[in-house]
């Protein structure tokens, strides 16, 4: 079976996912592709920490389960059955998140098609849960919040401007180059915690969610296509013998 190198996760690690994954996945089950995400994929992952899996999968006809959480020997794996993604695409930015590390996929699914359907509302829609996350960092400062706040303006910064979704911040950082945030990562890493200054984190916040408003205002990437889609799923569907 053959793996895409990724960052940070080993051919044996991919291996051991794949093997949980189909261990569970009834006869007649079809996995679309897994993928890396959680800490390791942003860019603050290390040893003390697990590595998130998320699949996609097409279900046995009226014999499965439409979600699926694996928890075990340090992996949090999970999964959602392929009606799921189709709905969560049309609007979701984390539809795209979750599934762009793609470590394994099917030779049957086309998923660099699946990643260019992001449109403009994927993330504009977005911007809720980036604001939601800063409350929660202003009300109880912590450093794990903290690096999904950078997270959240981050990622979609850098996917306006390279029209790519890149969801390891340290990469992104080459160019946003945020101060605060190397620190932090290096504080969760190694959980060595030091007192923190959380100003210059919040300073460095509102620089970030002015940048992204500015982005949004002045981009040209076109709105998620709906008409392509329903298209899409029709072929998707054909291919794998499956419906809605």
């Amino acid at each position: 079976m053959k793996f895409r190198e990724i960052e940070n996760m080993t051919q044996e690690e991919m291996e051991q996912a794949m093997t949980y994954v189909r261990e569970r996945l009834p006869p007649g089950g079809e996995i679309l592709f897994l993928s890396l995400t959680g800490s390791r994929a942003f860019g603050w992952g290390g040893t003390l920490y697990d590595r998130d899996v998320r699949f996609v999968f097409v279900p046995v006809e009226d014999e499965f389960w439409d979600t699926c959480h694996i928890g075990i020997h340090g992996y949090d794996i999970h999964g959602e059955e392929i009606n799921h993604l189709f709905r969560r695409m049309t609007e979701r930015w984390t539809a795209y998140e979750d599934h762009s590390k793609a470590f394994w996929v099917n030779p049957k699914f086309d998923h660099n098609k699946f990643m260019s359907f992001v449109g403009l509302n994927n993330v504009t829609g977005h911007r809720h849960t980036v604001k939601m996350e800063v409350m929660k960092l202003r009300s109880a400062p912590a450093v794990r919040t903290a690096l999904h706040c950078y997270r959240q303006h981050m990622e979609p910064i850098h996917f306006l401007r390279t029209e790519e979704i890149e969801i390891n911040v340290l990469k992104i950082n080459e160019k946003l180059k945020c101060e605060c945030l190397d620190s932090l990562v290096e504080m969760y890493i190694t959980r060595e915690w030091k007192e923190i200054d959380y100003d210059p984190i919040f300073e460095e916040l509102d620089q970030l969610a002015c940048t992204l408003d500015y982005e949004i205002e002045n981009s040209n990437i076109p709105m998620f296509d709906k008409e392509a889609h329903n298209i899409w799923v029709e072929e998707v569907l054909s291919i794998f013998n499956h419906t809605v």
